[in-house]
């Protein structure tokens, strides 16, 4: 049986995702105890002003997923990055990201209120893969600014309801 994909679940997945990293667990928590203290901004968006450390969140959109017997499914790429001035905060930061989204035990839910917005955009999460990390140091060739890149990817599988 044919699948076909009728509408785009990257808005929604990304909407969820931001829901999902966007609390104090990352925001506030995290750089609490640290010295310095920090706090993290997390963006849907390419900021206008940057802070460091801050997350920014791309989804780089859906694929059809034919593994869901017959049922439209998508697998939407999502790439968190994270940038900050420290290598350190860099990988507490990338720890933190990974606990949220790949919850052990918990990889088929973002939480009540993000896993809302998938639903209420007409789909169902199935589960969210951690997939990769790629690593820009702050001494790379061509990093002009000393900036510390981690991008962490994972594939979000949603199924129309």
């Amino acid at each position: 049986m044919a699948v076909t994909v009728r509408k785009s679940a990257g808005k929604p997945v990304k909407a969820a995702i931001y829901l999902a990293l966007n609390v104090t667990a990352l925001t506030t928590t995290l750089g609490a105890s640290a010295t310095p203290k920090y706090s993290v901004t997390v963006h849907g968006k390419v900021p206008q002003t940057l802070t460091y450390p801050h997350v920014r969140i791309d989804a780089a959109g859906g694929r059809p997923d034919n593994e869901t017997f017959g049922r439209n499914a998508q697998a939407v790429r999502i790439y968190v990055q994270v940038f900050t001035e420290s290598e350190e905060q860099a990988l507490e930061i990338e720890s933190t990201v990974l606990g949220l989204l790949n919850r052990a035990g918990g990889y088929n839910t973002l939480g009540a209120s993000a896993d809302a917005i998938i639903t209420a955009a007409g789909f169902r999460l199935i589960h969210v893969n951690w997939d990769d990390v790629q690593v820009r140091d702050a001494l790379d060739d061509g990093n002009a600014i000393g900036v510390y890149q981690r991008t962490v990817m994972f594939t979000v599988t949603v199924e129309e309801s």
